[in-house]
This record gives structure tokens, sequence and C-alpha cells, in this order.
């Protein structure tokens, strides 16, 4: 009886794991930044990304641990963690 529960409840969980998945689907210009601008290299300082870009639209309070703010601009947006880039990303719109 126990190993019955055992499968049943094992059997559950992978159904429910596969029926929450989800699936993002991005275009190719959703890797780096679009032209027009320049790609924002991993590990540069957030001085260099205010010079280079200027003052954001918007920027985001840093958030977990390690803590990751971001800043948003017209079509991308950076992340940085301790103050470097972490990623860019491109608006899809």
């Amino acid at each position: 009886m126990k190993l019955a529960q055992i499968a049943l409840l094992s059997v559950t969980v992978i159904i429910s794991a596969q029926a929450g998945a989800d699936i993002l689907k991005m275009p190719d210009s959703a890797y780096g930044v679009t032209q027009g601008t320049s790609s924002v290299p991993r590990g540069v300082s957030q001085a260099h990304v205010l010079k280079h870009f200027g003052e954001p639209s918007r920027r985001y309070r840093p958030v977990g641990d390690p803590a990751i703010s971001s800043w948003e601009y017209s079509g991308f947006r950076i992340y940085f963690e301790d103050g470097m880039v972490l990623h860019t990303v491109v608006s899809v719109r």
C-alpha cells in the first residue's frame, strides 16, 4: 500500500511539473542590443553605461541576494549586479 502511494505521488509531481512549464520564445534580436545602440558587455560599470547611454528612463531598485538592479532605456533594459553589467535584454513589443 505504501509503495502505491509513493508511486502515485511521484506521478502527480511529474505531471504537475510538466503542466506548469512555460516556453518563452524570443526573436533573435532579443539576445543583444539592437542596431542603433551598442552592445553592453558583461562586467562594464554603471558609470560607463551612464556615460555611453545617458540617464535611463527608469531605474529599478536592487532585489534579491545577490542584489540585482536594472535600468530601462528606450528599447532595452540593462541588469546589474554589484554595479556591473550582468545582462542586456532588448524589449520586444
